[in-house]
């Protein structure tokens, strides 16, 4: 149930960023915002491998 929860949560990201990426002007905005995409990826995923 943990995992399904983390899924949701990730995609539920996913679409926000896709969303922000769409309607943001500014083109440094748009990689900071991909780029902690990748990073909380990263971290859930370290966090469900070495605290779960």
């Amino acid at each position: 149930m943990k995992y399904v929860i983390i899924f949701i949560l990730w995609i539920i990201l996913v679409v926000l960023d896709t969303i922000f990426i769409k309607f943001s002007k500014n083109k440094k905005l748009k990689a900071l915002s991909s780029t902690s995409v990748l990073l909380i990826t990263v971290l859930l995923a370290l966090y469900e491998l070495f605290w779960s």
